[in-house]
C-alpha cells in the first residue's frame, strides 16, 4: 500500500485556492481513480472538475484536482455523466503527459 496525498483547488476568476487536502491509502492511483474518495463527490456537489494530474514516483504520491464553479450545470444526471468523464479523462492521463 502507498499513500496518496489528495489535493484540490478551485479555480475562480483566474485564482486557484487550495481548498482541500487529505490522504488515502490505496495499491496503486488505479485504485482511487477506480473508486474516487467520499470527498470528491463531496466537491461534485457544488462544483466541476475542470482538470487533474498526478505526480506519482518512489517517494510521493500526490493527486492534484482543479474544480470550477458549476455555471449552470445542475441536476444529478449530469453531475454523474460529469462523474464518468473526468474518471475517463483521468485514467487515459501519462505522467509523460505532464512533462515527467
Amino acid at each position: 500500500m502507498r499513500v496518496f496525498k489528495i489535493v484540490f483547488y478551485r479555480s475562480e476568476k483566474g485564482e486557484l485556492t487550495k481548498f482541500k487536502e487529505f490522504y488515502r491509502e490505496a495499491e496503486a492511483l488505479s485504485d482511487l481513480l477506480e473508486n474516487p474518495p467520499f470527498e470528491f463527490y463531496d466537491a461534485m456537489k457544488k462544483l466541476f472538475p475542470l482538470h487533474g494530474w498526478a505526480e506519482v514516483d518512489d517517494e510521493q504520491s500526490t493527486v492534484f484536482v482543479i474544480f470550477t464553479g458549476r455555471k449552470g450545470r445542475t441536476g444529478r444526471a449530469r453531475r454523474d455523466a460529469e462523474k464518468v468523464e473526468f474518471r475517463n479523462w483521468l485514467k487515459k492521463a501519462k505522467p509523460s503527459d505532464f512533462g515527467f
